[in-house]
């Protein structure tokens, strides 16, 4: 609209009367930095969080190279998936130091309001970005806390949120009868998927096999849990994927969980992280204490199984 003068909502807000003289000249960004006063040597203040930028021209990021400060930019992908957009440059954007945080838009263009369906999104669309990195930005300060997996790090607190153990899970037609518990050795013949290949999760998977001396049938290697979790879904083999990732899919019967008859289950914990020498900001403390009430009130593992 602001760059062409063309379009539906262009057309839309013509019509009922809105002044379009601000149209036809500059990008949105572009008029965003002008109001802002970037052109006239203002800095954008660092405290600000700018939401979505999801079409930037070349222009626009010769604009954002030559700010001195680093605002925050709030990317939202699945509603950046809904509107069928360009690719979000994220790593462009990390390259020139802004900070990307992590956002749900609405209800209008998604189904829930979860982030942690976000944080899935965003690994499906970055599958480079690995929990390695998600470590990497916590020390280098582009992150001040991170969620991760069962890490342990001299230079990083580490405060337990709760336990997601991995659950052998099938799409129900996959099992013969009703068959919910096996032995490990009827496990290592089925069809299996593996993903995030040198993760705690692959760690765990690989070392229950190891440890009873057994070589488990890997039919598949992904990249990330919800890749995993959509090949069982489609009935292409089983796989040991956490309670956070399936919940929703077991309650409505949509995926099963198999028991193990002489092996111990595979308990990991879900961690916020931050550097172990560097306080928490008081946003950042709010923030820590919102997600634990939070988990607090999620069902326990156990439930959840039941």
């Amino acid at each position: 609209m602001f760059h062409d003068a063309s379009g539906p909502l262009y057309e839309f807000l013509k019509n009922i009367g809105r002044d379009m003289s601000d149209c036809g000249h500059e990008t949105p960004f572009a008029w965003f930095a002008k109001i802002a006063g970037v052109r006239a040597g203002c800095t954008l203040p660092t405290e600000w969080i700018v939401a979505h930028l999801n079409e930037l021209a070349e222009s626009d990021f010769e604009l954002l190279e030559t700010s001195k400060r680093k605002f925050h930019v709030v990317h939202s992908p699945r509603s950046h998936d809904y509107f069928g957009h360009s690719r979000f440059p994220f790593e462009r954007l990390r390259a020139l130091g802004f900070n990307i945080c992590l956002g749900t838009d609405s209800l209008a263009s998604n189904e829930n309001l979860s982030l942690f369906a976000e944080m899935r999104a965003l690994q499906r669309s970055e599958p480079a970005l690995s929990p390695k990195e998600v470590l990497e930005m916590v020390l280098g300060q582009e992150a001040e806390i991170g969620l991760a997996r069962s890490l342990q790090h001299p230079e990083v607190e580490t405060i337990p949120l709760r336990d997601d153990p991995l659950l052998l899970t099938a799409h129900p037609e996959q099992l013969p009868g009703k068959l919910r518990r096996a032995r490990l050795n009827e496990v290592a013949a089925w069809p299996l998927i593996f993903y995030e290949r040198g993760s705690s999760d692959w760690t765990l998977t690989r070392g229950l096999f190891r440890h009873a001396a057994l070589v488990p049938n890997v039919a598949l290697e992904v990249d990330t849990i919800e890749t995993a979790k959509r090949m069982v879904e489609r009935g292409l083999g089983m796989a040991f994927l956490p309670l956070m990732a399936v919940a929703p899919e077991i309650r409505r019967g949509e995926l099963v969980t198999i028991k193990l008859w002489d092996a111990e289950p595979l308990h990991r914990s879900l961690d916020i992280i931050h550097p172990r020498h560097r306080p928490l900001r008081a946003e950042a403390q709010s923030f820590l204490e919102v997600v634990r009430q939070v988990v607090r009130q999620r069902p326990n593992s156990a439930s959840t199984q039941a």
